[in-house]
């Protein structure tokens, strides 16, 4: 056997992590949690820690065994009015009542980042005449248009929404399909806003409602990426709502904040109706579930919104939209979750989507009863 007898010298200074913090995350539920986002304020973390500095910082799991890897990390920021400054956000697996106590580890001084691979991405302009936002991660993507939210599915794990062609995701490719169709409705939670037995949509196409929609991505990497969509009435320039989407790594839901410019009105994520659906509505829970196969060459689609049952206030229903009337809380503000799932045509179709239905039936458990997070 030989060895080089060559060795090279780099003028960069070794890793060095002068701090060590503890956070524990403990799930409240008796159930499984895998890839949970937790999401901890930078102003927050400052007050247990003044000197933390997210340019020079890193995660891991507490070392009960040799060596454990970095637990991906980045600091996110949602843009506008639904946004709360910066935030520090990773994902953790949790079994049923079980803690986990992940380091942090930080240099107060450094300026260097680990460069984890990206999980998840968003673009502020996107397709063909820029009229579209989108944003995805491995194992689905989303877009606005017009106020519209469609999405994608995907066959296997994998970033693409920045080299698909216009107009390709119509039928199932390899690499998924475009199974969703919005037609002149809110798509998968396009905002309504109700007040007093009258809607007012916050989307439609151009010759349709004279708004101007406003797009900004934010995030893109190891954890998560999202989208703000701000809707105003173009000739008045009155402000009438504004939503941001944060999609997490390895999740298909997509976890959302609203406000609008209509004080008193509930703000309201637009669900279409399937012509030939399957309806699921639990008022206790907080969740709808809809799935069917309107359009044969698509497949089975599921899709799905949670919302906190304590800001519930109805269902408002069009002959092709569902409209949970959702109260926005003192800030002004309403938070909850949409999704859609898809099975693909090339495959067997279910005779029902029980495992899907159970999936939202989860989320909404999970959303009623978030993790406990503590910095030690």
């Amino acid at each position: 056997m030989t060895f080089s007898g060559f060795s090279h010298t780099f003028e960069e200074d070794p890793v060095s992590f002068q701090h060590t913090r503890e956070i524990s995350i403990t799930n409240t539920l008796d159930s499984h949690r895998k890839a949970h986002p937790v999401v901890i304020p930078l102003a927050q973390l400052r007050e247990r820690i003044p000197d933390f500095n997210e340019c020079c910082f890193r995660l891991k799991h507490k070392p009960f065994t040799f060596e454990p890897l970095d637990i991906p990390a980045q600091v996110h920021t949602i843009p506008g009015r639904t946004g709360r400054g910066p935030e520090l956000v990773f994902q953790v697996d949790l079994g049923p009542k079980d803690m986990v106590t992940v380091e942090l580890q930080y240099n107060e001084n450094g300026d260097d980042l680990p460069d984890y691979p990206d999980r998840t991405q968003s673009f502020g302009t996107w397709y063909r005449d820029g009229s579209n936002c989108a944003w995805e991660n491995e194992i689905c993507g989303y877009r606005y248009y017009f106020g519209k939210i469609d999405w994608f599915g995907k066959s296997y794990p994998h970033l693409n929404l920045h080299e698909l062609a216009p107009d390709s995701y119509h039928s199932e490719r390899y690499w998924g399909e475009n199974p969703f169709d919005v037609h002149k409705t809110s798509g998968l939670g396009g905002l309504g806003l109700i007040k007093d037995g009258k809607l007012t949509k916050c989307y439609g196409w151009p010759d349709e409602a004279d708004y101007t929609h406003t797009y900004r991505a934010h995030g893109g990497g190891p954890v998560c990426a999202g989208v703000t969509i701000t809707t105003d009435d173009t000739q008045s320039g009155k402000f009438l709502a504004e939503a941001s989407a944060t999609l997490f790594n390895n999740r298909y839901e997509n976890w959302y904040t609203a406000t609008s410019g209509q004080p008193g009105a509930c703000i309201s994520p637009g669900i279409r109706k399937f012509s030939d659906e399957h309806v699921t509505i639990d008022e206790n829970a907080g969740y709808l579930f809809a799935w069917g196969m309107p359009v044969e060459k698509y497949g089975t689609t599921g899709i799905a919104c949670v919302w906190n049952p304590s800001m519930y206030d109805g269902m408002y229903e069009t002959e092709d939209v569902r409209f949970p009337l959702l109260r926005p809380d003192a800030e002004g503000l309403v938070r909850y979750l949409t999704l859609g799932v898809w099975y693909r045509p090339s495959s067997g179709q279910p005779d029902d989507l029980e495992p899907i239905h159970k999936l939202v039936s989860r989320l909404s458990d999970e959303y009623r009863n978030p993790v406990d997070v503590k910095i030690l």
